[in-house]
């Protein structure tokens, strides 16, 4: 994995500190990742997303490369496979019930649109975040890519919808035995823990972020 990240950021010309600005690490740890002490799993996302890898490959030890022609194009003999990057920007309201709607929001019909930085399935959707339960780590007004056919293991970050409200929140779920929460990273969020009971499905993993200025 470090040789890749090493090769790629050579081959963009992409420096140390761009990395470290791009995706809010320190210039400590992402030298680390070049010389090969550490891995970039908690900024798995961020940096592939500046360096135009796909992560999963890259956790795998693979290079797969998503170039501005909206290809996936592997390293090793195979042809370039299309893929769709332009997903909707849609609110809130609307996320909590994607999963149910998807066919009602068509793309380019009344919507933004986002390019995702990864590979992602059809479904797929854009969110600007609202509010700081996920600070320090997430920015209010930062938009994130939502994929309701990732699977949502405990540590990731996930847009889920209550029930008896009418908005969909963003979270990281934590799976504890059968204890199933959604978390607020903010340290000083008055309501840390939220329990997954009947009254709350998860709607898709959060897969990838970017920042607008």
């Amino acid at each position: 994995m470090n040789e890749i990240i090493k090769k790629r950021a050579r081959e963009l010309g992409i420096k140390q500190i761009e990395i470290a600005r791009a995706t809010g690490a320190t210039r400590g740890t992402v030298n680390k990742w070049f010389s090969g002490l550490t891995k970039p799993e908690e900024y798995l996302n961020e940096l592939c997303a500046i360096l135009k890898l796909d992560p999963v490959a890259l956790k795998n030890g693979k290079t797969v490369y998503t170039d501005d022609e909206n290809y996936l194009r592997i390293d090793y003999n195979v042809n370039p496979i299309k893929i769709s990057k332009e997903v909707p920007l849609i609110d809130y309201v609307a996320a909590g019930d994607w999963t149910d709607t998807v066919d009602a929001y068509p793309m380019g019909e009344g919507f933004e649109t986002r390019v995702c930085p990864v590979k992602h399935s059809e479904s797929t959707f854009a969110l600007k975040i609202s509010g700081e339960s996920m600070l320090p780590k997430f920015q209010h007004g930062e938009v994130i890519f939502c994929d309701p056919q990732r699977r949502a293991e405990s540590g990731d970050y996930v847009i889920a919808k209550l029930s008896n409200d009418n908005q969909a929140t963003f979270k990281q779920l934590i799976i504890d035995g059968d204890n199933r929460m959604l978390k607020a990273i903010n340290p000083n969020w008055p309501t840390q823990y939220m329990p997954i009971n009947g009254d709350c499905h998860i709607v898709g993993k959060v897969i990838a972020r970017i920042e607008e200025f």
